[in-house]
């Protein structure tokens, strides 16, 4: 599932978006042969929850533990394809949200050049501009024209791009905090 029950916490305590927690008893594994790292697997809030009568039913964070909800935890004993975690979260078990609290950290980000794609798209470029070029380069493309403004009196040249970004494999990057 990509949501955790939390209890125990305050009346009105609150997990932000972006926050990072760890749960005791719950070690990340290996995402080749599936063995236990030793390591607390860390989980990120994916939108803000605030506990009401000190819980929260239901945090959405990422990864999920899905592999524990789609199969018994019997067949779960042995590693399963996109597991992330050696067991599910215990009821009761101690959360550790990183960081200190009223400290803002910067983050910085980490990844492989597989973790990410970008796509970018020729624009077309008008008639009615008489100075134009659209660039194209190792996938890369950008379009650029230089136009009057009359009113103004001025001459701009203006540099134009239309891309979009995806998130390939997750797993290939990690948010580093700095102090």
């Amino acid at each position: 599932a990509n949501t955790l029950a939390l209890d125990g916490l305050g009346a009105a305590n609150t997990m932000l978006d972006g926050d990072i927690f760890t749960v005791a008893g719950t070690n990340q594994v290996n995402p080749v042969h599936g063995g236990n790292t030793g390591q607390l697997r860390q989980f990120v809030v994916n939108a803000n929850a605030t506990a009401s009568a000190g819980a929260i039913a239901s945090l959405p964070c990422t990864p999920g533990t899905s592999p524990w909800a789609i199969y018994s935890e019997a067949a779960a004993s042995k590693y399963l394809p996109y597991q992330n975690v050696n067991t599910i979260p215990a009821n009761d078990a101690d959360i550790v949200v990183a960081g200190t609290a009223g400290i803002s950290a910067r983050m910085n980000l980490a990844f492989h050049k597989d973790a990410f794609a970008l796509v970018m798209v020729p624009l077309e470029t008008p008639a009615s501009y008489t100075w134009k070029a659209t660039v194209n380069y190792k996938g890369f493309s950008i379009r650029v024209v230089r136009y009057v403004d009359g009113d103004e009196d001025r001459e701009t040249i203006r540099f134009d791009i239309l891309y979009a970004i995806k998130t390939i494999n997750p797993t290939l990057a990690c948010r580093i905090a700095s102090a």
